[in-house]
């Protein structure tokens, strides 16, 4: 998709830009002369999207904008939204593979906790994240009622994660899910979340 032609592509694009500029910040060595000009040119692209919003990201909607419409697939087509189109959240998009679902992340500097590894914080988020899509795949879209992380290694940056979740306990409206994150052969780290459906 070309994005000079196409809404969706464009706006991914965005997306991504964002990302890599997030990154870079972590990495420059460019003076700081150069940087105030930089950030002034920032602040004029930041007024340029503030000029025209809405109230709420498009991903809470239940009718996203034709920019960004068909991003996903069903059954959950805004689910995935949070890493799709929000610049600062990690970039992991996830796919049923038979009873569990599954992804794949590379997460760069703007992620760093321990001098290079991820930040503990963002593989709990990739997790829960992992855990609430799944449940919103096999139709028992819950919110998130407990959630015990047990880091197991460093999970590195820079290299290719891959993120599982899947049913362990179902009780009514209550759904227990377990979810992994690896690198490589290394499992770094194991969860156990207690979802709960939402009412409707």
């Amino acid at each position: 998709m070309n994005p000079a032609t196409n809404p969706q592509a464009a706006y991914q694009a965005l997306v991504t830009t964002m990302r890599e500029t997030l990154d870079s910040v972590m990495h420059t060595a460019v003076g700081h002369a150069e940087l105030a000009v930089i950030a002034g040119q920032l602040q004029d692209i930041t007024r340029t999207l503030l000029g025209r919003t809405r109230p709420d990201p498009w991903f809470w909607s239940r009718e996203p904008p034709a920019a960004v419409t068909g991003t996903m697939a069903d059954p959950a087509p805004a689910a995935n939204g949070w890493a799709s189109c929000n610049p600062v959240a990690p970039p992991l998009l996830l796919e049923m593979d038979d009873q569990t679902i599954v992804g794949t992340v590379t997460l760069g500097a703007a992620y760093a906790g321990p001098p290079g590894l991820v930040h503990g914080g963002t593989v709990a988020a990739l997790i829960d994240h992992a855990m609430g899509i799944y449940l919103a795949c096999v139709g028992r879209a819950s919110m998130t009622a407990n959630l015990s992380v047990d880091f197991l290694a460093g999970t590195p940056l820079f290299r290719p994660l891959t993120v599982r979740a899947g049913t362990r306990e179902v009780s009514g409206r209550k759904t227990t899910v377990w979810a992994s994150v690896q690198a490589d052969d290394v499992v770094t780290a194991r969860a156990t979340g207690l979802f709960v459906m939402v009412r409707r």
